[in-house]
């Protein structure tokens, strides 16, 4: 019986139709977004997902021959059957908390170049390549903990208990699942939650925070249930009007008052 192959013709061909499809998702994505990214900023965000993919693919390609040369079957589809359910499983869970830790970091220190999705007026290639470079080295991390679990046994047979009843029918009808189905089923979902991450961020949750570091830096104001903002111009209100009695109680008899505009004298 033929056994299924990743790199012949039939197996390019393919891995290319995934990659189409997989680039209609995301502009699928781009126009249910509201307000929508312009194709400038959805060419920068897009790109950087779709060379750090098909690098991540070319490793799964690579260890999965790799491990059919020095393991026990010739079945290189199930190798990469079995890093795609990992991926998809263990990786995703991994790359959102690291993606989650990594954005709380540069926002911590202030790291301006590696703001998601924020590229400069006009858009300029230093920070794209900045967060292509983090973004690459997030999936290399999630990459390096997935491949440490193949190591194990019971791992290994995952994907050839699944494939292999396939594969004694039809090799083709098992590439096609191993290298197309699953695959694009899993990477609808990879693509449109990963997306999310490597656009630009929420502005409100970005003002939270930099209000959060204002009041440790000038001190705490009155607890109020107003919003961030409206708590802020709140507290710049109420300074402002103690440094204008400092101000009138230093004067020669001058009374400043302050109208809620502007102050001015009497």
């Amino acid at each position: 019986m033929a056994a299924c192959v990743l790199v012949d013709r039939l197996g390019w061909v393919l891995q290319f139709a995934l990659g189409l499809l997989a680039f209609f998702i995301l502009i699928f994505k781009r126009y249910q977004e509201s307000p929508r990214r312009s194709w400038r900023i959805w060419s920068f965000d897009t790109s950087k997902q779709a060379l750090v993919s098909a690098e991540i693919h070319l490793i799964n390609v690579a260890l999965a021959r790799a491990m059919m040369e020095h393991g026990h079957t010739n079945d290189s589809c199930g190798w990469y059957f079995t890093m795609v359910l990992l991926d998809s499983t263990i990786g995703l869970v991994s790359v959102y908390f690291l993606l989650k830790w990594s954005s709380w970091f540069v926002h911590r220190h202030r790291i301006s170049i590696l703001y998601s999705g924020e590229y400069g007026t006009p858009p300029r290639w230093k920070p794209w390549f900045a967060q292509l470079l983090l973004y690459n080295t997030v999936m290399l991390i999630e990459k390096g903990l997935v491949s440490l679990l193949l190591l194990l046994h019971f791992v290994q047979r995952v994907g050839g208990a699944i494939l292999t009843p396939i594969g004694n029918v039809s090799p083709t009808l098992e590439l096609v699942l191993a290298l197309v189905l699953t695959p694009f089923l899993i990477n609808v979902m990879w693509f449109w939650i990963v997306d999310n991450f490597l656009m630009k961020g929420d502005d409100s949750q970005r003002s939270s925070y930099k209000f959060s570091t204002l009041q440790q830096e000038i001190g705490t104001p009155p607890h109020s249930p107003q919003s961030p903002a409206s708590s802020l111009a709140s507290y710049e209100l109420s300074t402002f009007e103690r440094l204008l009695e400092d101000d009138g109680d230093s004067s020669d008899g001058d009374e400043l008052i302050y109208s809620g505009a502007s102050p001015h004298r009497e």
